[in-house]
């Protein structure tokens, strides 16, 4: 049960966007999406950004749903990783890897699983998780992995960013919605 209550899913007055991320969720709004209803200007916000991290960078969609699965298992945030599933296995993504990232230790050495690039993705989330900060070792590894400064630094910025909804989805308790 949330520690407060989801808005109710209705329109908010002057603006089309609930209308919006209702029609790109399928016709449903999703729990987080009820919960940021209680700012208009928060979740205006969120959708923008976050919609961009999502859509818009020139990040490997499996990179970037490998960071995202990271982040939400180091986290404990039961809601990303259900809805970071069928992304990255979308993205390319195996079962046996989602599986492999409830111990994250193993998953960052396993070459089995994981190539070198996954691997730098990996550790850079770790990392960045539990730090406010990466050694230069790490940042350094993931740049050359990834092979642009440009995938870098979105990489980063994904993983800061995936680190806040983790902190606001688990501080409100946000449940994942019934699977009817």
């Amino acid at each position: 049960m949330p520690r407060i209550p989801y808005h109710a899913d209705v329109d908010l007055e002057g603006t089309d966007l609930i209308q919006t991320i209702r029609q790109k969720r399928g016709g449903q709004l999703l729990h987080i999406d009820r919960m940021l209803m209680h700012s208009q200007p928060l979740i205006q916000g969120w959708a923008a950004f976050l919609g961009a991290v999502r859509n818009d960078l020139q990040l490997n969609a499996k990179y970037r749903e490998l960071a995202i699965l990271v982040v939400s298992a180091r986290n404990q945030t039961g809601y990303e990783l259900h809805h970071h599933l069928k992304p990255f296995l979308a993205a390319g993504g195996s079962q046996s890897q989602y599986d492999a990232l409830t111990n994250l230790a193993h998953a960052r050495a396993s070459s089995v699983l994981f190539d070198p690039t996954e691997r730098a993705v990996i550790n850079l989330a770790m990392e960045l998780t539990d730090s406010p900060n990466a050694t230069d070792d790490c940042l350094q590894a993931a740049r050359a992995a990834l092979g642009s400064d440009q995938q870098a630094v979105e990489l980063v910025a994904l993983i800061g960013a995936y680190n806040m909804v983790s902190r606001v989805i688990n501080t409100l308790d946000i449940q994942v919605e019934d699977q009817r």
